[in-house]
């Protein structure tokens, strides 16, 4: 997310030299939350976009790496959320900064071998998994009977109503 046009941001400070002068004023020009995506999609154009795509990747193994120490989740530890589908080429790179950064925790890397790492391909994983909860729960409440829902629903008003005349 933002972080990306972050870390792009440091880099040219850093790395003056480096500024693809058209690219940046497109980078300065853009809407804030349209800026990673920017960063993202000139990487391979941009020497400073595709290092800041590779600091994003190396913090993101990094960070992925400690939860599968501090989870050992042998049964497999699953990357999610909107950046991985749109990274997996970077994620996948063997010797990518990626995996070298989930790999590379001292003599406790060899753990990391043990477990299993998903890339989930889908970007609403959140939403999928609060859907299933609330269609579990309101089973189990038995509130998927018509009787039992009109009971639960007894004295509940619409306010819609309300709302749209504001």
């Amino acid at each position: 997310g933002p972080g990306i046009a972050n870390v792009y941001e440091f880099l040219e400070t850093q790395h003056p030299e480096k500024v693809d002068p058209e690219f940046h004023d497109k980078f300065v020009a853009a809407a804030h939350d349209k800026k990673p995506q920017l960063v993202a999609e000139n990487a391979a154009s941009c020497e400073l976009c595709d290092e800041a795509m590779n600091v994003f990747a190396g913090a993101f193994g990094s960070e992925a790496g400690v939860a599968g120490l501090k989870w050992m989740p042998f049964g497999g530890l699953f990357l999610t959320g909107g950046l991985t589908p749109k990274n997996i080429d970077r994620i996948k790179n063997p010797d990518g900064a990626f995996m070298t950064a989930y790999y590379d925790k001292g003599r406790v890397s060899p753990y990391l071998l043990d477990i299993p790492l998903y890339a989930v391909m889908v970007e609403d994983l959140g939403e999928r998994g609060a859907h299933w909860k609330a269609v579990a729960m309101i089973k189990e409440m038995g509130w998927d009977k018509p009787s039992t829902l009109a009971r639960a629903m007894s004295g509940v008003q619409s306010f819609t109503g309300a709302v749209r005349g504001l």
